[in-house]
């Protein structure tokens, strides 16, 4: 629950940042008709390559019509010479009116223009996907806000938090008018308030700690976010004491969280990992690293850690640009599709079936030396299990990261990319962990959005 204070910043950071709230909910409703349009879109495009296949299906009956007709008349000629017998006459004059039947025919699908029509259908598609998409950026423009006020809270929460642990910090900022969606700002302030609690109060060392370091008194905190592609990216750091990684191990197995074998194993990038476990950082805490993961996979955004002992620590945000249109890989499970969001795919790989093995009871390939776990959707999300392909040999894989591992997911089959709406869970499904949304397909079909961050971390 929020505090009145933590409201109140959260108020301000929102009010300065774009106005009344009116406003926005107009913005709301713009955004949803703009998905509206895309989904309109997608139907259109679809239609229009339909029409396309139905002419091509046209010529090949005209051509073949044409054929008949020729031979037909050919038929037809060569049994004149049999004209006094009477079946023989007979079929003469069936050769003839179908002649005549399919020359008329012909001459109906030359005459009907189904060619012009499909292809002013698809320059037609071209321009409704020139505006949609138009509108579509105009909106998400619109709906953005400068993170200048999420940076003054934050600067204000510093503040009072150094002032009253009597260390003497300084704040550096950079790309103060870097836009993002505004709703991406509520989460980003909860965050970035978590991470300046733990920097002040544990990161960041007494004045006389620094000075036997070798280190000025005074701290530096650093804030800087910027635009990467289709994302926005937040990196907040200190050069505080860093995290003792070897101190973190030692937890993790005091607490059972991993096995002697699997602490000799771990990367330096899995250790820090170890950080985003609610058993390790506190189950109730909402200042810990566990609570700021789990608000960045709310918003799909990931987590990157890199610190060493003495040496401080920067942590990374990387968030969508817009929450509600999304660039996103399409797959088919057990007759079902599902949308995997671009952001979080590696790569897809075929996989020959004889080259998993199991460790651990855990399906396990071999990727460029590196062993990455697999599994079936089925058993962390319980949809239905994906069909063995057996006639193959191979096994579709498609790779996710969250920004701490890789894991591969079995597919039946890819449809491919595309952009797709994310609209709310219905009540039933609201409470499925590892389902973040759902979608309308163009033709019609219900898409359910896999949160892979979720899907990830149940699958530990």
């Amino acid at each position: 629950m929020k505090t009145d204070d933590e409201n109140k910043t959260s108020g301000n950071a929102g009010a300065e940042a774009g106005g009344q709230t009116s406003a926005y909910d107009k913005l709301d409703s713009l955004m949803n008709l703009s998905g509206e349009l895309v989904i309109t879109r997608a139907r259109f495009t679809q239609l229009a390559n339909a029409l396309d296949e139905q002419t091509a299906l046209f010529k090949e009956i005209r051509s073949r019509a044409d054929a008949l007709r020729m031979r037909a008349g050919n038929a037809s000629k060569s049994l004149k010479g049999d004209s006094d017998k009477s079946s023989g006459e007979q079929l003469r004059q069936e050769l003839d009116e179908l002649s005549m039947a399919l020359g008329e025919m012909h001459a109906r699908i030359a005459d009907s223009n189904i060619g012009k029509i499909a292809s002013s259908l698809g320059d037609t598609a071209l321009s409704l996907d020139k505006i949609s998409g138009d509108i579509q950026t105009g909106v998400m423009l619109a709906r953005m806000v400068p993170v200048r006020p999420v940076f003054t809270s934050v600067e204000e929460e510093l503040n009072k938090l150094a002032e009253a642990a009597g260390k003497p910090v300084k704040l550096e900022l950079s790309g103060q008018d870097t836009e993002m969606d505004r709703k991406i700002t509520a989460p980003l302030l909860r965050s970035l308030r978590a991470l300046l609690y733990n920097a002040i109060t544990h990161g960041i060392e007494s004045a006389e700690e620094r000075k036997a370091a070798g280190k000025p008194p005074q701290a530096v905190l650093k804030m800087k976010v910027e635009h990467q592609d289709n994302s926005v990216v937040v990196e907040f750091s200190d050069d505080g004491r860093g995290i003792d990684q070897e101190a973190l191990i030692k937890t993790a197995l005091s607490k059972k969280i991993i096995t002697n074998a699997q602490a000799e194993s771990l990367t330096e990038k899995e250790k820090l990992d170890l950080l985003f476990l609610p058993e390790v950082t506190g189950k109730n805490s909402d200042s810990g690293l566990a609570a700021v993961h789990n608000l960045m996979g709310s918003i799909n955004g990931t987590v990157e850690i890199r610190s060493g002992k003495g040496q401080g620590t920067a942590i990374t945000f990387k968030i969508p640009l817009s929450l509600t249109i999304i660039k996103a890989l399409l797959v088919v499970i057990n007759n079902e599709t599902f949308a995997f969001p671009l952001s979080a795919v590696t790569e897809i790989i075929k996989v020959p079936v004889d080259e998993i093995y199991s460790v651990d009871q855990d399906q396990t390939i071999k990727l460029r030396g590196h062993a990455l776990s697999l599994i079936n959707l089925h058993d962390v999300v319980h949809v239905a299990r994906s069909k063995e392909n057996r006639n193959t040999g191979f096994k579709r894989i498609v790779i996710i990261n969250n920004g701490e591992k890789n894991l591969g997911v079995e597919v039946d089959d890819l449809i491919g990319e595309g952009e797709i709406v994310i609209k709310p869970l219905q009540e039933y499904l609201a409470g499925v962990k590892g389902i973040a949304g759902a979608a309308i397909l163009g033709n019609g079909t219900i898409a359910l959005i896999l949160d892979c961050g979720a899907v990830i971390n149940m699958a530990k």
